[in-house]
């Protein structure tokens, strides 16, 4: 257990001192794809995910309940002839909308999004029903807390590796009974 919380403590100070270090670049690159945003070019970055999560915000209320499914495209086709999204938006032929959140609510609607939710709240359900080490809540939070964040701006559980990898890695922790520290 030492060795994966070693492990896990090692990931995060490499992760921080990696967005410390580019933390500059990232602020300056963010500002520009807003205002590019807000003068209407969806090319960067930041600004085509403003733009995909304003066009999904659009569609989730048309099927709030069920969503659209993988089958999004005749909305998103409804929603340029409305001229409601750009023509730089429209022709990206989104797969997803960058936002795991967001994009669940699309495609499969509340429904999906409360499967999603307790899909990521198990483990604590979990935890509180058996003896687990402190270091085992914490992998277990750091683990959900990362696939939370990366979900903020991508799908990371649409990728069976993530996705798997996020279940295979809850199971260790989990199935690891060694008694809570007090």
């Amino acid at each position: 257990m030492k060795i994966k919380i070693t492990t896990i403590t090692i990931l995060v100070v490499i992760t921080t001192l990696g967005i410390y270090t580019t933390k500059d670049r990232l602020i300056h690159e963010t500002r520009q794809g807003l205002s590019q945003y807000e003068q209407g070019n969806y090319l960067s970055n930041t600004a085509s995910r403003l733009a995909m999560w304003k066009a999904a915000l659009l569609l989730i209320p048309q099927k709030p309940i069920t969503g659209f499914g993988d089958e999004f495209e005749p909305a998103i086709e409804k929603l340029y002839q409305e001229k409601k999204i750009s023509s730089q938006l429209y022709n990206l032929k989104l797969p997803h909308f960058h936002n795991q959140f967001i994009d669940i609510t699309v495609k499969h609607g509340v429904i999906g999004l409360v499967l999603l939710l307790l899909f990521l709240l198990f483990p604590y359900y979990i935890l509180q029903k058996t003896q687990c080490s402190k270091e085992t809540k914490f992998a277990i939070l750091l683990l959900t807390i990362g696939i939370v964040v990366s979900g903020l701006t991508d799908v990371p559980l649409e990728f069976k590796q993530v996705f798997t990898l996020f279940t295979v890695f809850t199971y260790i922790f989990l199935k690891n009974k060694s008694p809570t520290s007090v």
